[in-house]
């Protein structure tokens, strides 16, 4: 299995764009394979997630999808890691990542769910591993070692903050 997701496999460390319920993001870490054997991925849904259909052209086969988030990812990493040869740094920061997440809800969301915003120095820890993700990226999966993971995300919202507001709305 590891040797599968070491060929055909793909981890991405991001910040979501801010939506009404949550202004500043939200950090993930996802795991996903694809390929056109559903038999396969269902070996790797033994870690959660979902198996799923992407989109069918007239000319290819059917492909699926299987993705897992956060700390179920994290426990695929780990399980896999020792056998991983291509992806082991990439999976290694992946696994800091998720710890990362996981120990500032332990100390700081007394209700699992929702705790003070990130101090900037979490900021800064998150951003310092998905800049170095990225940089262990190569150019061809995905990896952008000319952007700056917050800029990114934020550019349109932190420009619309500072339009003045209309009295409409």
């Amino acid at each position: 299995m590891a040797g599968f997701f070491d060929g055909e496999g793909n981890i991405q460390l991001y910040l979501s764009a801010p939506i009404y319920s949550n202004r500043y993001g939200q950090y993930s870490l996802r795991v996903n394979v694809v390929n056109t054997s559903h038999s396969i991925l269902e070996q790797f849904s033994s870690f959660g997630g979902t198996i799923r259909e992407t989109s069918k052209t007239s000319t290819w086969k059917m492909c699926y999808r299987w993705d897992v988030t956060g700390s179920a990812a994290k426990r695929f990493l780990e399980a896999v890691l020792p056998y991983l040869k291509l992806k082991k740094e990439v999976a290694m920061v992946g696994i800091e990542f998720q710890s990362c997440i996981e120990n500032w809800k332990r100390e700081h969301c007394k209700n699992g769910r929702f705790g003070p915003r990130l101090s900037k120095q979490e900021i800064a820890k998150r951003d310092a591993l998905i800049t170095k993700f990225r940089e262990l990226q190569p150019l061809s999966s995905g990896g952008r070692k000319s952007r700056k993971p917050r800029k990114v995300a934020f550019a349109l919202f932190r420009q619309a903050e500072n339009l003045p507001r209309s009295r409409d709305g």
